[in-house]
């Protein structure tokens, strides 16, 4: 006789006290259906979407809740899915913005040293708030949302303080520039 699945109510309540048997058959019977969930939402590849479910049958081990039906446990699992998966995300968009910023350094480190050190004077000569939000925006890679936190504005007023810096520093170089081209 084919061996049925226990009810979810059951199944969970045995995860939950840790029993190794109940959580095989119910990720024998829940892994294939998370991975595909993962992937049809983040639309990334295998590894990625591998990834996630082993992080939420991690929590499952850890700190499987009791759901009294299907219906809630698809639920639980679509959402810790969808958390672990943003997670996932944001961690690759980190690492990707770090990587941009030691490219960005690099390239600066090309510069040829004479127009460096006039973007470094321009830079001193700018108002100290405008210096402020350069610094914040471009040195230490600040998104306009945390700046207009910092300030206690919108993010939009803040974008326009930052281009009305980035507009100062500009002002500053143009006669700079006009003697490079000359």
């Amino acid at each position: 006789m084919p061996h049925e699945s226990p009810d979810i109510s059951t199944q969970t309540a045995e995860i939950a006290r840790g029993s190794r048997e109940a959580f095989a058959d119910w990720y024998d019977r829940w892994y294939d259906w998370c991975l595909a969930e993962t992937r049809r939402w983040t639309r990334r590849d295998l590894g990625f979407c591998h990834d996630v479910v082993q992080d939420v049958m991690m929590t499952v081990i850890r700190a499987m809740p009791v759901m009294p039906d299907e219906a809630r446990q698809r639920a639980w699992l679509r959402r810790s899915l969808m958390n672990r998966a943003r997670d996932h995300l944001r961690r690759d968009l980190r690492r990707l913005r770090r990587e941009i910023g030691q490219e960005r350094h690099s390239a600066v480190s090309t510069v040829e040293p004479d127009r460096l050190r006039e973007l470094q004077a321009a830079l001193r000569r700018l108002d100290e708030a405008s210096a402020t939000l350069l610094r914040w925006r471009f040195d230490l890679g600040w998104t306009l949302a945390r700046i207009a936190r910092e300030l206690g504005l919108s993010t939009s007023t803040a974008d326009g303080r930052v281009r009305g810096a980035i507009t100062k520093l500009q002002v500053e170089l143009e006669p700079v520039m006009r003697n490079h081209e000359s």
